[in-house]
């Protein structure tokens, strides 16, 4: 309900890893990391009316999901998002948007039917290792609770200097092409 959600890692949720209740005040969702096996990525509740101005941003995000959808807004939702420069990875069933009732599962759908996105990717981030050295993914009753589960991508990922150029790359580690990387480790 407004404010800032940035540079966070959320993995392994059965359900949303992000919710989001938008309000009169802006909200800034950018450079997060969301890996969800199972369950939306992010969804978008509430109600939101025509809007000249965005209500709800979201920017330089990397959403992989495999049986539910990145990006979900409720029905009620009637406008005011800004989406762009995210990537996507979508396997299994999952899907990459879902508005008013209906799923998408192409960027260039979603694109013209809703004018989202227009420059995000569609490709696998290529993440090192996220289950981590002993190969079991997430906190639950785990020996380590996760501690060693990790997201780095090498060099050679989409996910490297794909942000929106107007974002703030300075903290980026060289040689960073002056552009900010997308997900959680972002600037």
């Amino acid at each position: 309900d407004g404010g800032v959600v940035a540079n966070n890692l959320v993995y392994d949720s059965t359900n949303v890893a992000i919710r989001v209740f938008p309000s009169s005040t802006f909200t800034d969702l950018s450079n997060n990391t969301i890996y969800q096996t199972v369950g939306d990525g992010i969804r978008v509740e509430g109600t939101t009316s025509f809007s000249p101005t965005p209500l709800v941003r979201f920017r330089n995000n990397i959403l992989s999901v495999g049986t539910g959808t990145a990006l979900s807004f409720m029905p009620d939702i009637k406008g005011g998002i800004d989406s762009d420069y995210n990537l996507f990875w979508v396997t299994g069933i999952g899907k990459l948007g879902r508005w008013y009732n209906t799923d998408f599962t192409s960027q260039g759908a979603w694109f013209y039917e809703l004018g989202l996105d227009h420059n995000s990717l569609v490709a696998d981030p290529n993440f090192v290792n996220p289950a981590g050295p002993d190969g079991i993914l997430g906190y639950v009753g785990r020996v380590g609770h996760g501690a060693d589960d990790k997201f780095p991508f090498p060099s050679n990922s989409p996910a490297v200097d794909a942000g929106d150029p107007l974002s703030t790359w300075f903290l980026e580690p060289g040689p960073n092409g002056h552009r900010i990387n997308l997900g959680h480790q972002g600037n």
